[in-house]
């Protein structure tokens, strides 16, 4: 299985104490729809800390006293669900029975404590980074709203180190314009999970959806049940190295929710270089920067409704002087370390190939050393 940079990554905790109740992984089905839910203020602190459990296994046994014994501390140290008093998401009910549990997890997800020894090591052969964190469903409508990506004007969506395929699962069921949805994740048991969330979507639903092939623990293929095949849609998740992925110039929207380290610079030019004009993509940093492609300007431009924006509050100091304070007000999505506050990613419209200041050699140069490691495609 070939070796990719970094997968599935992006820290899990945040240390502002944005989170929720820690019954995460003890909750019933009962828990997780009922109206009176833990909610958590901007500060961190419980807003109502009366919180039906219910729950069919053990439970942490840290319920209404939680906030007062432990503080805003304790929210990155314990796994939890999101607000669930927000308005859901389009179909959280659905992911919730295909994953068998609550989807909108804080803090320490699934996809940290399933990783095993060998994920570790295979990682570590591979100079990949495990760090991982969740766009949660409500960031992940925001995400691909006419705003953002536009899924709704999309046919093609990849999601490059899918993690547990929670995303890829969603845009399926959310964005009946998207005719094709593939996810990739190098962590054998993080793929695992996804797996087999689809495999029970389908159970589930047989007369909606089918499995068109399937080599357990290497990838599966799903399609819509209907009576014209040329209006199936398909969902394919695949377990290998996210760089080896080929087509990516008929993809309308690339989610690269991945932490990209040094090395990974030339394959990020080579898979941005690419995608087709109008193509959209999401980052978790920030690759405007002219030292990502070494003084060229970058062939792609922040989406407007992404830029943050710098806003003087407009008031006097004590001593009666203008304030030089601003503020920045920046597009914040919801996660799973910032469930409230929520974190600034970074979407891009890809509108023209990579010009070079001083000649095209220097762009044809980088796209050789791009290629280099790249192996062939899984």
């Amino acid at each position: 299985m070939g070796c990719s940079a970094s997968h599935s990554a992006v820290s899990s905790t945040d240390q502002s104490g944005n989170g929720t109740t820690p019954h995460g992984h003890c909750r019933a089905r009962r828990c997780q729809r009922s109206p009176r839910t833990l909610r958590v203020n901007a500060g961190g602190r419980a807003a109502d800390a009366s919180v039906p459990c219910g729950a069919a296994g053990p439970c942490l046994g840290i319920h209404d006293a939680c906030c007062d014994e432990h503080g805003d501390a304790a929210w990155g140290a314990f796994g939890g669900v999101a607000d669930l008093n927000a308005p859901h998401a389009p179909h959280i009910d659905t992911l919730f029975d295909a994953y068998g549990k609550p989807t909108e997890q804080v803090g320490y997800t699934d996809g940290h404590y399933c990783l095993t020894k060998q994920d570790r090591e295979e990682a570590s052969r591979c100079g990949s980074s495990l760090l991982y964190g969740e766009i949660l469903a409500t960031g992940v409508s925001k995400l691909l709203d006419q705003d953002h990506l536009h899924a709704d004007r999309a046919q093609v969506l990849y999601d490059l180190g899918m993690g547990v395929g929670k995303l890829c699962l969603q845009s399926f069921l959310q964005f009946p314009s998207l005719k094709l949805v593939f996810g990739i994740e190098l962590a054998y048991s993080r793929y695992k999970l996804a797996e087999e969330a689809l495999v029970r979507l389908v159970s589930m639903q047989p007369d909606a959806f089918e499995i068109e092939e399937r080599v357990p623990g290497e990838f599966i293929r799903v399609h819509t049940v209907g009576p014209r095949k040329s209006r199936r849609r398909v969902i394919e998740l695949r377990r290998g190295n996210m760089w080896t992925v080929r087509g990516i110039n008929a993809v309308d929207i690339v989610v690269l929710h991945t932490e990209l380290t040094q090395t990974s610079i030339n394959k990020v030019k080579r898979l941005v270089s690419e995608m087709k004009r109008g193509a959209r993509f999401v980052t978790y940093q920030d690759l405007s920067s002219k030292k990502w492609y070494g003084g060229c300007e970058p062939p792609f431009t922040q989406i407007p409704a992404n830029v943050s924006e710098l806003v003087s509050p407009g008031y006097c100091s004590g001593d009666g002087l203008p304030s030089h304070s601003v503020v920045v007000v920046q597009d914040q999505f919801a996660t799973s370390w910032s469930a409230i506050k929520g974190h600034h990613l970074y979407c891009w419209t890809k509108h023209s190939p990579l010009r070079s200041s001083s000649t095209n050699e220097a762009e044809s140069e980088w796209l050789e050393e791009s290629k280099e490691g790249i192996t062939a495609p899984v």
